[in-house]
């Protein structure tokens, strides 16, 4: 959207689509009669989502990545807290006794890995590549489903990343790519090593458990950079 409609309405336009979600959560919780932990939910996430809005400014991206990712997790796992409390205070079990629907399978392909998916065999990197290749992403998923529940039941894990981008430099021109700058375009930049390891030092103590490290293809750094 930024690269079509420009830095400044791009963002306009997902602060109206946030309100939309507001809204159509309000009229969620007040179509199944909610109690009062997913109004609750609703009015965190409609704070969290005006804090995200005002770090980013059209002139400023440098808290991007803690807009964008560092907030929208915290309102992933505190939607998830309240309106899991709203679902308890109304005694639906959302989740507890819910029964898988039986696998249908449109590829025929798959059926010999089904086969061993319930004999709880070990695939081979063959089935493996006809899973990739499989059309059939219903029953891709119903079988990936069915292994995590035998191994794991009713429980997802989460966990808090941060991304760092080294430099915008790029020399791909990607069509889709607002991100990607030339060396002495406005905006351009390249982070030291050592800006790096300050962003990660900081991703850490906010809680970071992962990294994930993605940039422009820079068309002058050497591979020593990225080795480091």
């Amino acid at each position: 959207m930024p690269k079509k409609f420009g830095i400044a309405n791009a963002l306009l336009i997902a602060r109206g689509m946030h309100i939309g979600v507001i809204a159509l959560l309000g009229w969620l919780a007040f179509g199944f009669g909610l109690p009062w932990p997913a109004w609750a939910g609703i009015a965190v996430v409609a704070f969290l989502l005006g804090y995200e809005h005002s770090l980013v400014k059209a002139d400023d991206l440098s808290k991007l990545d803690a807009a964008f990712f560092t907030v929208n997790g915290y309102i992933s796992m505190l939607f998830l807290l309240f309106w899991g409390a709203a679902a308890a205070v109304w005694r639906v079990e959302f989740f507890d006794g819910f029964e898988m629907s039986e696998l249908t399978i449109t590829d025929q392909q798959l059926k010999p890995i089904a086969d061993k998916v319930f004999a709880g065999e070990r695939l081979s990197i063959d089935d493996g590549i006809r899973l990739y290749r499989s059309p059939d992403l219903l029953a891709v998923g119903w079988l990936a489903n069915y292994v995590r529940e035998k191994k794991h039941g009713n429980v997802t894990y989460f966990n808090v990343n941060r991304h760092i981008n080294p430099t915008n430099i790029c020399v791909a021109h990607c069509k889709l790519c607002a991100f990607g700058r030339d060396p002495n375009a406005p905006g351009a930049y390249n982070f030291s090593l050592e800006e790096i390891y300050a962003r990660a030092e900081q991703g850490a103590r906010e809680g970071a458990l992962e990294f994930h490290i993605v940039g422009g293809l820079h068309p002058d750094l050497p591979f020593e950079y990225f080795w480091k």
